[in-house]
């Protein structure tokens, strides 16, 4: 392997790191702004999110996607519902 090559695959990792820490971050930030929220205002966030959700899970299964990536994708999810204080579950299945 030639050295561009090993500088691109550096270059690459630090993009995945800082891109992992930005999602750390928003992802702490989204879990205490639902858990600080007024009882209405969760509400009315998960029946918009279940809505999405339901979207994004769908066009998924109108699009090949790996087994990986809908579990992780479904995981996410079900974390922000849980932290909306929600039981977990795509739209229609609870």
């Amino acid at each position: 392997m030639g050295m561009e090559e090993k500088e691109l695959i550096a270059a690459l990792a630090d993009q995945l790191h800082q891109t992992q820490e930005k999602l750390l971050a928003v992802e702490g930030a989204m879990e205490m702004l639902l858990q600080v929220s007024p009882l209405e205002q969760r509400r009315q966030f998960v029946a918009a999110y279940r809505a999405f959700a339901d979207g994004v899970l769908s066009a998924a299964d109108d699009q090949p996607m790996s087994d990986q990536m809908q579990a992780s994708l479904t995981l996410a999810i079900n974390a922000y519902l849980e932290a909306a204080g929600q039981p977990p579950g795509r739209p229609g299945t609870r």
